[in-house]
């Protein structure tokens, strides 16, 4: 990393006019819908309330803590320094602070203080790319303000996501590019794990950012696994191996054991330092030596656990998992979150074209679930598939055969014009003719009533099956057509 002066710029910066930054890996992606769920979850899990009565007392910042911005569209957005702006935000004005109940915990400031935080040293970086190889070296690889392992794989996803390439991200961290792939592909398989069925409040602890994921990357990725089961869980990429047997119950049982348990007393708890070996034998013993026959690891009960990396009380106890009774009265540590993951449909949608709205877009659109925002996910999802078929139609020289017959092209002709096979708007028949489908079902309509009245299918249901038949379209266009 080298640092050139002409990219960086000392200033004061108006602290309400600073935006927080959306793209914090430590943001679960349910947190980034908007800045009022970015305080809340940096209240909930950051201790920004704290932070604001030792701001409060101090009646300012320390010279030295300057935070760093980024230029964006409408003002700057903090990069590094979130937890110092929104304490101050939140003494400035207690009402940004969403819950009536926190704004009673945040102290009246006085005059002075109003005065010393009204506006915030900060440098500017010129990008967010010049920005991130600085705050990387803060909180990657062992920095002063290290992040966890969820943290670090959030921050390489959201930059991959970007258009950044596993060289750049590698040079740009100062680690190799196997170091790149195995935050990806722990990354992927993390998020299939989280993907399984899980209780609400095992949701919560795996959705939460401090949670430590080692134990479980160790155990589901080591060689052993495939010496013990005769099959890999993972593949290398961090897909699931679905030629796995029981895979689901398998990465449950070891879960439960590796994450579930930092969280959940009286739950055996299996470390990062543990013998892998022996817990598999253990847990999943392999055969049933007077039978000489496989055993369902799931028809017995798991056997009492070993005095090895389990707490004492864990071994005095030794609670059944199976009890459905005593898992309800476990008592859940309060450190875990109250999130959880809906489903996104297009969660992994990665704009590369060179336009600037088409990537704003597909960034929001990322984000978006059908389950809890259904207008927004039906105005988004429809305003995006407008963008890139105009964008693709104007790109392959069909906009001009488009506007000799429209003066101003609706989607509605966009679309009956692409659904006509002959025109060849798409590299295949079957694309088009699933854009007739589209029209013939009325997936637009729905769309559009949801938007503009109340007469519009807007289940989730409905709108799965619309974001269904989007979402080949939009990734087609933003992701893999060449221009």
């Amino acid at each position: 990393m080298t640092l050139y002066k002409d990219q960086w710029e000392d200033i004061d910066v108006p602290t309400l006019e600073i935006a927080l930054d959306d793209e914090n890996p430590r943001l679960d992606p349910f947190s980034r819908s908007s800045q009022d769920a970015i305080i809340q979850y940096l209240i909930e899990h950051e201790g920004v309330i704290p932070l604001a009565k030792q701001i409060n007392s101090f009646k300012g910042l320390f010279p030295q803590e300057r935070v760093i911005l980024i230029p964006g569209s409408s003002g700057y957005t903090v990069i590094e320094g979130n937890r110092r702006v929104t304490a101050c935000k939140i003494l400035l004005k207690p009402y940004l602070s969403v819950h009536s109940h926190w704004e009673k915990e945040i102290p009246i400031i006085d005059d002075i203080t109003r005065n010393n935080i009204r506006s915030i040293p900060a440098t500017i970086a010129a990008t967010r790319a010049i920005a991130d190889e600085v705050v990387a070296s803060l909180h990657l690889n062992g920095g002063k303000l290290d992040w966890t392992d969820i943290g670090q794989i959030r921050y390489t996803e959201s930059r991959f996501l970007m258009g950044r390439s596993i060289e750049e991200l590698a040079r740009e961290l100062s680690v190799t590019e196997e170091t790149i792939k195995n935050l990806l592909s722990r990354g992927k398989a993390y998020r299939a794990i989280q993907g399984l069925e899980w209780k609400s409040h095992e949701r919560d602890i795996l959705w939460d950012f401090r949670i430590d994921i080692q134990p479980l990357m160790r155990i589901c990725f080591s060689p052993l696994i495939k010496k013990h089961f005769g099959v890999e869980l993972f593949l290398h990429d961090g897909s699931l191996n679905y030629m796995f047997q029981d895979f689901e119950k398998v990465l449950r049982a070891i879960t439960k054991h590796c994450i579930i348990s930092q969280r959940i007393k009286e739950m055996r708890r299996v470390y990062k330092d543990a013998n892998i070996q022996d817990y598999l034998n253990e847990v999943f013993p392999r055969k049933n030596t007077d039978k000489e026959k496989q055993i369902d690891f799931f028809e017995k009960k798991l056997p009492a656990p070993s005095k090895k990396n389990i707490d004492k009380s864990e071994s005095e106890k030794n609670i059944p998992e199976h009890s459905q009774q005593q898992a309800e009265e476990r008592k859940i540590s309060p450190q875990s979150t109250t999130h959880h993951r809906p489903e996104l449909f297009f969660e992994h949608l990665n704009c590369r074209q060179n336009d600037v709205h088409m990537r704003l877009l597909c960034r929001e659109l990322r984000r978006v679930n059908v389950e809890d925002f259904r207008f927004s996910a039906s105005f988004l999802m429809r305003v995006t598939f407008e963008w890139c078929l105009r964008y693709h139609l104007i790109q392959t020289g069909h906009w001009k055969i488009l506007e000799e017959k429209h003066k101003k092209p609706k989607l509605s002709h966009m679309m009956s014009y692409a659904a006509i096979r002959e025109n060849k708007v798409f590299p295949n028949e079957n694309m088009a003719n699933k854009v007739q489908d589209m029209i013939s079902q009325g997936r637009i309509n729905d769309l559009n009533y949801n938007a503009h009245d109340s007469i519009g299918n807007h289940s989730p249901e409905r709108l799965r099956e619309i974001a269904g038949d989007l979402r080949p379209f939009i990734r087609y266009i933003a992701e893999d057509a060449q221009y």
